[in-house]
């Protein structure tokens, strides 16, 4: 599935290691074999994912120009510090909206959104009604929608704030 024996062996070793340390996990429902090629197929596929999503460049190859053969240079795929500094940000103050809910819509956020369970999974952690869980998963989005927006960083790029302090519409914008 990899395309070289150094990737298989990768991935063979990560699947190991994966089986390893959830081996408490293992329930008995299938085989032991089946269970060990559920992982070693699940770490192949996210290795195959992860290879697509990463662009490939060889530094050892020349690069041909009118004047000849130069060497490579690579710009970096990264964001740069600006970028950075502001996804930070971004973060910061997401992680700080977060916190700042009730604890019963903090928990529904959590384990819903960061943590993807399914709302059955999510009542039963919390031992309430599958109605519950959606109306405080509700609730919780919305009181987190607001303190974002009052947020400068998700403030609408047509809203400025005037000399005075006061709203006004960018030019050519309409209300």
């Amino acid at each position: 599935m990899t395309g070289s024996p150094e990737d298989a062996m990768d991935v063979a070793q990560e699947a190991f290691l994966k089986a390893f340390t959830s081996l408490r996990d293992f329930r008995g429902d299938c085989s032991f074999s089946t269970w060990l090629y559920r992982i070693a197929s699940n770490v192949c596929l996210d290795q195959l994912r992860k290879r697509h999503r990463v662009a490939v460049t060889s530094l050892d190859k020349p690069v041909t120009t009118c004047e000849g053969q130069a060497g490579r240079q690579v710009a970096d795929p990264g964001d740069g510090p600006e970028e950075m500094a502001e996804r930070r940000e971004v973060q910061d103050a997401v992680r700080a909206s977060i916190e700042s809910l009730q604890p019963e819509h903090r928990i529904v956020i959590l384990l819903r959104d960061i943590h993807g369970l399914s709302y059955d999974e999510i009542s039963t952690i919390l031992n309430c009604s599958l109605g519950t869980v959606k109306s405080r998963l509700n609730r919780a989005r919305g009181s987190l929608r607001r303190a974002l927006s009052s947020s400068e960083l998700f403030a609408p790029a047509s809203v400025t704030r005037g000399e005075r302090g006061v709203e006004s519409e960018m030019p050519g914008t309409a209300r």
